[in-house]
């Protein structure tokens, strides 16, 4: 990454994994970003860059044959402490086709 002050003006809202990661991002044009925290998902959005997060990348590894349901995925990075919004978890598992009204 060779561009340290556009690093440095987002680190004024971000911290210095997000910052430097939408700037490699930018520098690179790469096709998405892979980003869970909701700051720097909106402005990456707002720089032009297209996102997805850990969920996301889930239920697209499953739409694409290389892992078999997401849920038991989405479990284990809960149990192991990652965090996401219930939100988040309800919408991947119904892209995915796992949701279950009954729960």
């Amino acid at each position: 990454m060779s561009n340290r002050a556009a690093v440095e003006v987002l680190l004024a809202e971000l911290d210095p994994g997000e910052a430097e990661a939408i700037v490699l991002a930018q520098e690179i044009g790469a096709r998405w970003l892979i980003v869970d925290n909701r700051e720097p998902r909106v402005l990456a959005r707002r720089l032009g860059l297209s996102v997805v997060g850990t969920a996301g990348l889930l239920v697209e590894a499953k739409k694409r044959g290389l892992i078999p349901e997401c849920r038991s995925a989405i479990q284990e990075l809960l149990a192991r402490g990652f965090r996401l919004a219930p939100g988040v978890v309800n919408a991947a598992l119904r892209a995915a086709g796992e949701s279950d009204p009954a729960r």
